[in-house]
């Protein structure tokens, strides 16, 4: 990863912990654990009515792409979206085990959401997402 974004992406996780302490929680486990994240989470489930937004599956989990205060806190929820299992775990881990960078999490889902399909999908990731890091 060049060194500008990895520079920006430890700043991403500084601020998440940052806006976590500023919600009261001391880590992102934490915060996970929490009612605040059940009330989201469920909130999420219903406005997507349970459906992954990346497969139409049906939903377990919620993906962020943003990790800011009024994301973490619930007062915003367009940039989160149920998923499912499977379709978080691709969009965070790449085929050889590692997590992926947030940029790469975040192009991903930007362009499964705006697909809405797997068609070429894989094509694309190898020549955009597909790193040795």
């Amino acid at each position: 990863m060049h060194p500008r974004f990895k520079e920006r992406e430890l700043c991403i996780w500084k601020k998440r912990s940052e806006y976590l302490k500023l919600l009261g929680f001391a880590s992102y486990g934490a915060y996970l654990k929490s009612e605040l994240w059940n009330s989201i989470r469920q909130r999420v489930f219903e406005r997507d009515g349970g459906k992954c937004r990346l497969c139409g599956k049906v939903a377990s989990q919620v993906h962020h792409t943003t990790y800011d205060y009024e994301t973490l806190g619930g007062y915003k929820l367009d940039k989160m979206y149920s998923s499912c299992a499977g379709c978080h775990r691709h969009v965070s881990i790449k085929p050889n085990g590692k997590r992926r960078n947030f940029f790469q999490t975040l192009g991903i889902t930007e362009l499964r959401l705006r697909r809405q399909t797997y068609d070429n999908d894989s094509l694309l990731e190898r020549m955009f997402f597909e790193t040795g890091e």
